[in-house]
């Protein structure tokens, strides 16, 4: 069914950047992430912030958007109204309710179709979101192109998948990976593109023909790793260890003082601690025999930047040191993190 003056179909694509309700807070392309088969998809919630909303007539009455499954493949910086043509299925997947659409975020569960595309029933093109209203309204989104924020948080689209035994995943551009893709088309100017918007307009005005957005997110795939599966510094400082040397950076720790520093709370922050906690974890989760294709490098680099920088912990190192930013301790520990949480292509959590 085409766009008609009377419905507003709104579409916002947004391929992934993950956080992920671990530790790890941002994972980057989705093409790094597996899901472990055998996780079940308990829920995917869409989540959009509005910067506008106008209804006409009573405001108490509720305010309907609808989501569909598009069809075909689009591009950010190509899509129009006269090529995207009629690539969606008419049937709605969810509805949402947009009544205090100003005061937060509205969410919509769209866990039946994610799930679809994740186990290869369907392709992911995106979702086309809908305004069913027969009178008059006018709703703004903020696409992934928009810098805002709402009470602390991003108000950028997201898509929150929760697993059955596997962390939280949080679908969202981020400023260094641009995997989010949004735009919005209108009859009004059926050739224009405006990819690079950071509004998305949804607008249902009898008078006018329509203007619509897009969503489409990059998911993760569901993969079957091998090896008894990894665990967190939190695991590791309460059970057994493996027979492995304890030695990060060029030293070598006895036990009893490992495991002083495994426990330890660390409520100064010292980035020496967390960075030997994550790599002990790494060393014992792959002489268990998990898989170290994923992460050899960065366990390499890792005790290298111990030599340098730690090479006696603790070693009093902040947050903001030139040590942790610009000598790369930071994204060395999230990427030891990542793998500890099970969240890199190479090796599942533990059961």
């Amino acid at each position: 069914m085409k766009i008609t003056n009377v419905k507003l179909w709104l579409f916002a694509i947004i391929p992934l950047v993950a956080s992920a309700s671990t530790n790890a807070e941002n994972l980057g392309d989705s093409e790094n992430i597996c899901v472990p088969s055998g996780n079940e998809i308990t829920s995917a919630t869409l989540v959009l912030k509005s910067q506008l909303a106008y209804y006409s007539g009573d405001l108490n009455v509720e305010k309907i958007i609808g989501a569909a499954d598009l069809t075909e493949t689009w591009d950010e910086s190509t899509v129009t109204w006269n090529n995207f043509n009629d690539n969606f299925y008419t049937e709605y997947v969810d509805n949402i309710s947009l009544d205090n659409a100003m005061s937060g975020f509205s969410v919509q569960q769209i866990t039946q179709l994610v799930e679809s595309w994740m186990l290869g029933d369907d392709i992911n093109h995106g979702v086309l979101l809908s305004s069913s209203l027969a009178n008059s309204t006018f709703h703004v989104v903020f696409s992934s192109e928009s810098q805002d924020s709402f009470n602390g948080e991003s108000v950028k689209p997201k898509l929150v998948i929760e697993f059955s035994h596997y962390p939280s995943l949080t679908i969202q551009r981020n400023d260094t990976d641009s995997m989010v893709y949004d735009a919005f088309i209108s009859s009004l100017d059926p050739d224009a593109n405006d990819g690079q918007s950071p509004l998305l307009v949804a607008v249902s005005f009898p008078e006018f023909t329509g203007k619509n957005s897009i969503v489409k997110f990059d998911l993760p795939e569901f993969c079957q790793t091998d090896g008894p599966g990894v665990g967190t510094p939190g695991y590791w400082k309460n059970h057994d260890w493996p027979d492995v040397d304890l030695t990060f950076g060029g030293t070598t720790y006895d036990e009893s003082t490992l495991r002083r520093i495994m426990k330890h709370k660390n409520k100064k922050g010292d980035k020496s601690i967390d960075m030997l906690k994550h790599l002990a974890a790494t060393t014992f989760n792959l002489a268990i025999g998990n898989d170290d294709s994923c992460i050899a490098d960065a366990v390499a680099d890792a005790n290298n930047w111990l030599a340098t920088y730690a090479p006696n912990v603790p070693a009093n190192i902040s947050a903001d040191s030139y040590a942790w930013q610009e000598g790369g301790g930071d994204a060395l520990m999230n990427e030891l993190d990542y793998y500890n949480n099970g969240l890199l292509p190479c090796a599942g959590p533990r059961d």
